[in-house]
């Protein structure tokens, strides 16, 4: 599996506008060809399903304190599986309740297609450490 994943600030361009006027020209053809009427959902659902449990299993192991540390960025992973298929996924922690509380980790997964206007997503939801009474 390759894999490529980098966090940024949240709200901050990743592509470049060479990569934006490369997805215009790119959803122009396909609006244009009418392909998107054949389209498939997903190319392997069950795969991509897997895959985004293999990410929790992996984001959880993280600490309340690394979570923290990343709150406002947005993790972007792309890869490819052994099965051929090519997944893009997001990763961002914010607070699920107020400041110094809980934080709830978003994690979603697509495969790029269709299943990128309704991707799988998956929550985990990091408790504080238990304070000290003293």
């Amino acid at each position: 599996m390759t894999e490529s994943e980098e966090w940024h600030p949240a709200g901050t361009e990743v592509r470049g506008l060479a990569g934006w006027l490369m997805v215009a020209w790119a959803v122009s053809i396909h609006v244009l060809s009418l392909r998107w009427l054949r389209a498939t959902a997903w190319k392997n659902r069950v795969e991509a399903k897997g895959e985004l449990q293999r990410l929790l299993s992996e984001h959880q192991a993280l600490s309340y304190e690394a979570w923290v540390a990343r709150l406002g960025q947005i993790k972007r992973i792309e890869f490819t599986c052994a099965s051929g298929p090519w997944y893009q996924a997001t990763v961002e922690p914010l607070w699920d309740d107020a400041p110094q509380g809980a934080v709830r980790v978003l994690v979603s997964i697509d495969d790029g297609g269709v299943g990128a206007y309704h991707p799988l997503t998956e929550s985990l939801l990091i408790q504080p450490p238990a304070r000290r009474h003293e």
